[in-house]
C-alpha cells in the first residue's frame, strides 16, 4: 500500500538569525556576518541534511534526542541585509503552518560549530535544527515574529497585539555526539514551564567538543550543551561550566539564586569541588575539599540485597556532594573568590622561587663537592685525568659498600639479639656454613614451636653473612687499587688542610641547609574567609619539589589551627594547582593562573620557523606564533650563567652556526608529550619533526655548548615543536592538520626575556631555476642556494671529487663547516661516504677500443670521479695539479731509491754515537733506580707487616687479658683475623670483659689457686664464727 501524498505549506523568507549580541544561558552569543555565510555553505555539501522544524527545544513526551518527530524543514538559506541576517524558507505540515502564528510566535536554532559531516569536512557553523517557541521569545529578539507576517506580505494584521513574555529562553548550540547528530537531551522543562539544565555528561561528546575547537553559542568553548530560561532582571552571566556534579537536584538554593554550574579538580591527593552559584549580590562559589566518595551500591544490588540493608546505618552510606553546609564545604563570596584566585598565582610564584632556591643549593653543594675533589687530588700530583675520575669512582663506591656493610653488619646483629643470651656468642662465631644450621637450633631454643619464623630468619642470618663476606672483599679490592693509583700521597700544605677543612664544614652545613629547607619548610601561605569555614591555603617546599594545598578551617578554630588527617583538605602540585586556577579563570572571567604565574627566567638555542610557517602551526589556545621554537640545549636559568656565560655562549653558537643553511624538516605527526606527568611536567601537545639537518644542527650546537654549564639535557633528543600546552588527546587533533614541511630560518638565542637570533642561509629546492644574480651569490657561499648550485645546479659540474667540493667550499664558509658539508653532499650524491671503498658501486668494464697503431691514443686518462688519492699525492710530492700518473710514480721511484741507500753525514754520525751513549748512560741509571726502588718497597713491606703482626698480637694480648677469649680458642680466632681483620675486631671486641674467662683480682685468667696462708685464714674465720657464740654465752 503506498503511502498517502501530504500537502506541505511553505513560508519563505522566514529569519532565523542576526548579528549582534544576545544574552543565552551559558553567557551570551554573538553571531557574526562570517557565521551566517558558513551557515549557508554548508547546505551546499551533500553530507549535510536541511534543518529541521521542531516545537521547543525538547519534548518530554518522546524519547531524548531519537523520538522527537521532524515536523518540516528549512531550505535555501541565505544572507539578507548586507549578510547581517539569516533567513531561509520553511516547509511543513499544513496543521502547523495554520496554528504557527498564533501558538508558536517564535523561533530559536541549534546548530554546530566545526562540525565534521559524513564526508569528513569540517564547516565552521552549521545550522541543524529551528525549535518553535510558544511562551517563551528567543534569544535573538530582533527577527520578526510570524505574526508580522501580512506586513511582509504588505497586507494589514489581523491582531499585531501579541504580548511577549517576561522570559527569555536560551538559544542553543550543541555539541553533536555522532557526525550527523546532536544532543537534544541537555535541557528539560521545570514546573513553571521553563527550561532547566540536566546532565549530558553520559555519552560520548561530539568531535566538536573538544577545547580547542568547539563552543556553545555562548561563546564559553565549553564542550556541552545546554538550553533554558533565566529572570527578567537577569544577574550576572553564567559561568561557562557544565554541571557535571550533576548537583542541580541536590544543592539548597536560597531566594533568587540559580545554579551556574559545577566542577571539580584533581589534587595529587584529594579532589576539590565546586558548585558556582549566581545571586542578587553576585556571584558565590561553594567549594569542597575532599568530601567522602559516591557509594553507587544500589545500582549493582538486587532486591533482596536491597531489603537487608533497610537496618543498615544510613551514616555508612556515602551521599554524593551536594554543595549545601557540611564539614567538607564552605562558601566564598565575590570578594573571597577574587582572594582566593589572586593567590593561586602568587603560591605558584613561589613555588617556581622555591625551586630555583633549591638548584642554586645543589649547585652550590656541587661545587663545593668540585672544590674538594681537587684538594684530595692535590695530594696525587702523578695522577692524571682518567686516574683521578677513576678515584673519585672508588671514593663514591667504598662510601656506599661501607655503608651498605654497616647495615648487613646492623642487621645480623639484631637477629643475634633474637636469641638466648648463652647462645648469641656461639651462633656469632660460627663458620659460614655452619650459621644458618647454628641460628635456626638456637632461635628454635629461644622460640619453641615457631618453625616457620626460624627458618625464614635463619636463611636472612646467613643470607646477610654472605653479603657482609661480599662486601667486605669487595672494600679491601677497592682499597688495593685505591693504593695502587694514589702510591704515596703528596701531604697537604696547612693551608691546604685548613680550606679542605672549611669545605668540607660548608658542605655539611650545605647539606643541612637543602635537608631542611626541602623539610616541607613554608613558601607562603594565607587564609580566604568564607561563610561556613576559612579556607587555609600554604605553599611548602618538599624533596619531591613544591606542594600546595588547601584546607577547611572550621569556624570558631584558632588561629593557629593546622590541618591533621581527619580535616577536609588537598593536596596539589603544579599541573593541579594551575588547572583549579582555570577553573576560577572562568568564574571570574580573567586570564590564566598559568600565563599569570608564567615568568620567563631560563635561557636556550632554538631554531625558529619562518614567520609563513610558524603563523600556519599556530593553533587557537596554543603557543603565539612568535614563541613557537624547537630547543636544541636548555641551558637552564639565565642568571646562573652570568654576563660573561652568556657572552661565552652567543660566541660559540654564532661560530658553530656559520654557514649553515636554511632548515628543511618535516613535521610528520602530532604527539602528546608527558601527559599526567608525576614531576610536575607541564603536558603539551607536540609535532614530530624529522630531517637530517636537524640531527646536524643539534649535533653542532652540542658540541659548541660542552663546556658551557649546562643542566641535564632530555635524552634522547627528540625534535619537536610544543604548539599547546594542554592535556588529554583532544588537544591533537587541531595539530594533525598542520603536518607537512617546515622551514627553519633562524637560530635563537634566548636569555630570559630577551633574544638574540642568527639568520640562516638559504636554500633553494632542487627544481627551482636560478638566475644569474642567484648563480653568483650561491656560487660564492651566499644568498639563497648554496646546496642546490652545488648539488644540483651548474655547480655540480666544477666537482667530481671530496677534495675538489672541499676545495671550493672551504672559500665560502667555515674550513670545518666545509668539510662537513662536503661529506655530506658527496653522500648524497654517490651514495657512500668519502673513503669508504667497501661500498663503492664499481661500473662494468666496458669493451676495449682498437685504435690503428699508427694513431696514437687521443684520450687522456680519466680520474676516478670518487678518488682523492691522486690528488693528495700530487700534492705531498709537490706535483703540480695536472701531473699524471707516470711522473708521480716516477717521483715516488725517486724518493724509495733514496731511501734505500742513504748516504749519513759525518754529523749524522757524531750524532748517532752521541745518541747511544747517553741511551746506554740513561739505561745504567734507570737500573740503579729500579733496584733502589725495589729495596725501599722491600723495607716498607716488611715494616707494615712487622706493625701489622705487632697490633695483631697487641689486640689478641688484651682480648686474653681481659677474659675476652679463651687461650685455647686464640689460634682460630687469629686464623680468621688473617681473612677479616675488621669482622673479627668487631665481633670480639663488642665482648664484655669475662665473658670467656672470669678475670680474678690479681689479674690471671682461670680459677685461682689457693695457698696454705688463705687456707688457714679462711679456717680461723669458720672457727670464729663457730666458737663466737659460746663465748658469748660464758
Amino acid at each position: 500500500m503506498t503511502a498517502p501524498t501530504v500537502d506541505l505549506a511553505r513560508r519563505e523568507g522566514v529569519e532565523l538569525v542576526r548579528t549582534g549580541r544576545w544574552e543565552t544561558m551559558t553567557g551570551s552569543w554573538t553571531p557574526t556576518a562570517e557565521d551566517i555565510a558558513a551557515a549557508v555553505d554548508a547546505q551546499s555539501c551533500p553530507a549535510i541534511r536541511k534543518p529541521v522544524v521542531k516545537l521547543g527545544h525538547t519534548d518530554a513526551r518522546f524519547a531524548v534526542g531519537d523520538g522527537e518527530p521532524a515536523l518540516g524543514w528549512f531550505e535555501n538559506l541565505r544572507a539578507t541585509d548586507g549578510g547581517s541576517t539569516l533567513v531561509g524558507d520553511q516547509v511543513t505540515l499544513p496543521w502547523l503552518h495554520s496554528v504557527q502564528a498564533a501558538a508558536y510566535p517564535s523561533r530559536s536554532i541549534e546548530g554546530n560549530y566545526n562540525h565534521r559531516c559524513g564526508a569528513g569536512h569540517v564547516h565552521k557553523f552549521v545550522l541543524t535544527a529551528v525549535a518553535l517557541l510558544g511562551v517563551t521569545p528567543p534569544a535573538v529578539k530582533t527577527i520578526r515574529n510570524l505574526n508580522d507576517l501580512p506586513g511582509m506580505l504588505g497586507v494589514a494584521a489581523s491582531d499585531p497585539d501579541v504580548p511577549e513574555g517576561a522570559e527569555r529562553v536560551q538559544v542553543t548550540i550543541m555539541a553533536r555526539r555522532r557526525a550527523e547528530d546532536f544532543d537534544e537531551g541537555s535541557t528539560k522543562r521545570d514546573a513553571g514551564g521553563r527550561f532547566s539544565r540536566v546532565d549530558t555528561n553520559d555519552g560520548p561528546e561530539g568531535r566538536g567538543a573538544s577545547s580547542g575547537g568547539s563552543r556553545t553559542a555562548g561563546g564559553s568553548g565549553s564542550s556541552g550543551s545546554s538550553s533554558g530560561s533565566a529572570g527578567g532582571s537577569s544577574p550576572k552571566p553564567a559561568a561557562p561550566l557544565k554541571d557535571s556534579l550533576k548537583i542541580g537536584d541536590r544543592i539548597q538554593l536560597r531566594d533568587g539564586e540559580t545554579l551556574a554550574g559545577g566542577a571539580q579538580v584533581d589534587g595529587t591527593e584529594g579532589v576539590v569541588k565546586v558548585a558556582v552559584v549566581d545571586s542578587p549580590t553576585g556571584r558565590r562559589l561553594h567549594i569542597g575539599l575532599n568530601p567522602p566518595e559516591v557509594d553507587d551500591g544500589d545500582d549493582d544490588l538486587d532486591s533482596d540485597a536491597a531489603e537487608s540493608d533497610d537496618d543498615s546505618d544510613d551514616d555508612e552510606v556515602s551521599e554524593p556532594w551536594s554543595g549545601n553546609q557540611d564539614e567538607w564545604t564552605t562558601v566564598l563570596d565575590e570578594t573571597g573568590i577574587g582572594a582566593l584566585h589572586a593567590a593561586l598565582p602568587q603560591m605558584l610564584d613561589m613555588g617556581r622561587q622555591g625551586a630555583e632556591h633549591q638548584k642554586s643549593l645543589e649547585k652550590r653543594g656541587s661545587d663545593l663537592e668540585k672544590r674538594e675533589r681537587a684538594l684530595i687530588n692535590s695530594q696525587y700530583p702523578g695522577l692524571n685525568a682518567a686516574g683521578k675520575k677513576e678515584l673519585q669512582k672508588i671514593d663514591v663506591r667504598s662510601a656506599d659498600v661501607s655503608s651498605r656493610l654497616n647495615q648487613e653488619q646492623e642487621r645480623a646483629q639484631r637477629r643475634i639479639e633474637e636469641l638466648r643470651p648463652e647462645d648469641r656468642q656461639r651462633v656469632a662465631r660460627a663458620e659460614p656454613g655452619e650459621a644458618r644450621g647454628a641460628y635456626r637450633e638456637a632461635y628454635l631454643a629461644a622460640h619453641p614451636g615457631e618453625e616457620k619464623t626460624a627458618t625464614t630468619y635463619s636463611f636472612l642470618y646467613a643470607q646477610g653473612l654472605e653479603k657482609q663476606g661480599a662486601l667486605s672483599a669487595e672494600r679491601q679490592a677497592l682499597e688495593a687499587r685505591r693504593s695502587e693509583l694514589t702510591g704515596d700521597p703528596q701531604p697537604l700544605t696547612p693551608e691546604a688542610q685548613a680550606e679542605l677543612a672549611e669545605v668540607r664544614d660548608a658542605i655539611r652545613r650545605n647539606d643541612g641547609e637543602i635537608g631542611d629547607f626541602l623539610d616541607e619548610s613554608y613558601l607562603t601561605d594565607g587564609v580566604v574567609s568564607g561563610e561556613w569555614g576559612d579556607l587555609v591555603y600554604q605553599a611548602v617546599m618538599t624533596d619531591s619539589g613544591p606542594r600546595y594545598s588547601l584546607s577547611l578551617r572550621p569556624p570558631g578554630a584558632p588561629a593557629d589551627w593546622e590541618p591533621d588527617d581527619g580535616s577536609a583538605a588537598v593536596d596539589f602540585n603544579n599541573t593541579a594547582l594551575k588547572k583549579l586556577g582555570a577553573l576560577l579563570d572562568k568564574v571570574v572571567g580573567s586570564s590564566s593562573v598559568q600565563a599569570a604565574a608564567e615568568v620567563h627566567t631560563g635561557a636556550m638555542v632554538a631554531l625558529i620557523p619562518t614567520p609563513e610557517d610558524a603563523a600556519r602551526l599556530a593553533v587557537g589556545g596554543g603557543e603565539p606564533a612568535e614563541q613557537l621554537h624547537v630547543t636544541l640545549a636548555y641551558l637552564g636559568e639565565a642568571a646562573d650563567l652570568g654576563v660573561a656565560g652568556q657572552q661565552d655562549v652567543i660566541d660559540a653558537v654564532s661560530a658553530a652556526a656559520n654557514g649553515l643553511p636554511v632548515i628543511e624538516a618535516e613535521a610528520f605527526a602530532p604527539a602528546l608529550f608527558n601527559p599526567g606527568d608525576a614531576s610536575d611536567r607541564d603536558p603539551c601537545a607536540v609535532l614530530l619533526l624529522s630531517g637530517e639537518w636537524l640531527d646536524i644542527v643539534h649535533s653542532l650546537v652540542a658540541g659548541a655548548l660542552y663546556d658551557a654549564p649546562m643542566p641535564d639535557q632530555h635524552r634522547p633528543w627528540i625534535p619537536h615543536l610544543t604548539a599547546r600546552y594542554a592535556d588529554g588527546v583532544d588537544a591533537l587533533a587541531a595539530l594533525a592538520e598542520r603536518v607537512g614541511p617546515v622551514r627553519f630560518d633562524r637560530l635563537r638565542i634566548a636569555f630570559a626575556g630577551q633574544t638574540l637570533d642568527i639568520p640562516l642561509i638559504g636554500s633553494a629546492g632542487p627544481d627551482e631555476p636560478l638566475d644569474e644574480a642567484e648563480a653568483v651569490a650561491a656560487a660564492a657561499g651566499s644568498g639563497k642556494s648554496l646546496k642546490s648550485w652545488w648539488l644540483h645546479g651548474p655547480g655540480l659540474k666544477k666537482w667530481k671529487s671530496w677534495t675538489d667540493l672541499y676545495k671550493h667550499l672551504r672559500t665560502k664558509v667555515d674550513p670545518a663547516f666545509a668539510k662537513r658539508i662536503a661529506s655530506e653532499w658527496f653522500h648524497e650524491r654517490y651514495g657512500y661516504w668519502p673513503g669508504d671503498k667497501r661500498n663503492r658501486k664499481v661500473a662494468a668494464a666496458a669493451e676495449p677500443t682498437i685504435l690503428p697503431a699508427a694513431e696514437p691514443d687521443p684520450s687522456t686518462p680519466e680520474e676516478d670521479m670518487v678518488s682523492t688519492l691522486h690528488a693528495d699525492l700530487r700534492a705531498r710530492l709537490g706535483l703540480a695539479d695536472d701531473a699524471d700518473e707516470q711522473a708521480m710514480l716516477t717521483a715516488l721511484d725517486a724518493l724509495k731509491s733514496k731511501a734505500d741507500s742513504p748516504q749519513p753525514t759525518p754529523e749524522m754520525v757524531a750524532a748517532s754515537a752521541a745518541a747511544t751513549d747517553k741511551a746506554e748512560k740513561a739505561e745504567a741509571a734507570n737500573q740503579v733506580m729500579k733496584e733502589e726502588l725495589a729495596k725501599v718497597r722491600d723495607e716498607l713491606n716488611t715494616i707494615k707487616a712487622s706493625a701489622a703482626q705487632t697490633v695483631k698480637a697487641s689486640f689478641f694480648d688484651g682480648l686474653l687479658a681481659t677474659g675476652r677469649l679463651k687461650p685455647a680458642d686464640r689460634a682460630t680466632w687469629e686464623d680468621r683475623y688473617d681473612r677479616d681483620s675488621e669482622m673479627v675486631t668487631d665481633i670480639l671486641g663488642g665482648r664484655g670483659e669475662g665473658s670467656e674467662v672470669p678475670v680474678m683480682a690479681s689479674g690471671h685468667t682461670g680459677p685461682a689457686e689457693p695457698d696454705a696462708d688463705t687456707l688457714d685464714s679462711e679456717y680461723e674465720q669458720l672457727v670464729s664464727a663457730v666458737d663466737a657464740p659460746t663465748r658469748k654465752a660464758a
